[in-house]
């Protein structure tokens, strides 16, 4: 089991810092990236990924594992079907999950060449989450902008706002430099397409599960050398 003890002695305490962290392979850039081009970046990245108890989204980080949240609805051993820009894959097997960090890794059977960089969360900055939002007769990738105001009670997660739509558990959560961040996790409280922004922000936030934390539990899990 993760605790805020074990993330704190790995990853020096929030989850969440200006600094890069040993773990950050990303490049220097020197002007944030619009919307359009982060999602470009991460598009063969995304997945749409169907649990037991509901649909969401995840994120390939490695070229063989894929990260989503434990809400989905996973059994160790089991496949699911997951959907990568209109291509199904060959059924990734679940190979870890947590249910005190709300986190799940799937591994292909084939390795990916699709790797991310990645980056802490900055408090008090916005970034996007990206989504493989899949119906029954075609699959669209979807981005919007939330707001990472803090820790979240629980002192694992961070708290973004406002909620999400559905579809967007698991859901990467990426810095305006292209950069992964963190993971969507628990319930997501879907937002309507009229709803205003400050009614927005009246709603529950989303928890995210920060980069720092999932790069401990890889290398604790073997799934990356420590």
């Amino acid at each position: 089991m993760v605790t805020p003890t074990d993330v704190e002695t790995k990853d020096g305490g929030d989850g969440a810092s200006p600094n890069r962290s040993k773990d950050d392979n990303s490049e220097d850039f020197d002007c944030f990236l619009d919307g359009e081009y982060v999602m470009d970046i991460f598009k063969t990245r995304v997945c749409s990924i169907t649990g037991v108890s509901r649909q969401g989204s995840g994120c390939v980080i490695d070229g063989r594992h894929i990260l989503t949240s434990k809400n989905l609805g996973f059994g160790i051993g089991d496949d699911y079907v997951i959907k990568r820009m209109d291509t199904y894959d060959s059924r990734p097997k679940c190979v870890y999950f947590t249910k005190y960090a709300d986190l799940a890794i799937l591994q292909l059977n084939e390795p990916v060449r699709e790797k991310v960089p990645i980056s802490q969360i900055n408090f008090g900055r916005s970034h996007f989450q990206i989504g493989l939002l899949h119906t029954s007769d075609q699959s669209s990738l979807s981005i919007s902008e939330i707001f990472m105001e803090g820790k979240h009670e629980d002192a694992v997660h961070l708290n973004g706002i406002p909620g999400s739509r559905g579809g967007y558990c698991g859901s990467p959560v990426v810095s305006k430099y292209g950069q992964l961040g963190g993971i969507v996790v628990g319930d997501v409280h879907p937002t309507e397409a009229n709803t205003t922004l400050p009614h927005m922000i009246e709603k529950p936030c989303i928890k995210v599960m920060p980069i720092s934390t999932i790069m401990y539990v890889l290398r604790e899990e073997g799934f990356l050398p420590k």
